[in-house]
């Protein structure tokens, strides 16, 4: 059996877990940001201490600390594992490297006439 919890996004190569009337107990800094995605770049760019963003008052806010508090005018997405995997194969003669997320964009897929292996 399983429960069913909250919806987790996807951005920048990070899972984001929504936590609705919750804020992340302290500010890494004093800027506030208009988009969560903007706030969500910035938070990944200092992924080592920055633990998710919270959104109080239209604005959000890029966070650090493990805490959080109840607070009925906020919401918080707290930053989760890292989604980055970069896989091979083997096809057609060639050696593909697919990095995820994956997609259907060309962009994600790159393939090599020979590959150099290590693991023998």
């Amino acid at each position: 059996s399983w429960v069913q919890g909250p919806a987790v996004s996807q951005y920048y190569d990070f899972y984001w877990v929504p936590k609705e009337n919750y804020k992340i107990d302290a500010k890494l800094s004093k800027k506030a940001y208009t988009s969560k995605k903007k706030a969500m770049a910035a938070c990944v760019k200092k992924s080592s201490v920055c633990t998710g963003v919270t959104k109080t008052k239209g604005k959000f806010y890029v966070m650090k600390g493990s805490g959080i508090t109840a607070d009925k005018n906020s919401k918080s997405y707290l930053k989760g594992d890292s989604v980055t995997y970069t896989g091979y194969m083997v096809f057609a003669g060639r050696a593909w490297r697919v990095k995820s997320p994956y997609s259907s964009s060309n962009s994600v897929y790159l393939s090599y006439s020979t590959i150099r292996c290590c693991c023998l």
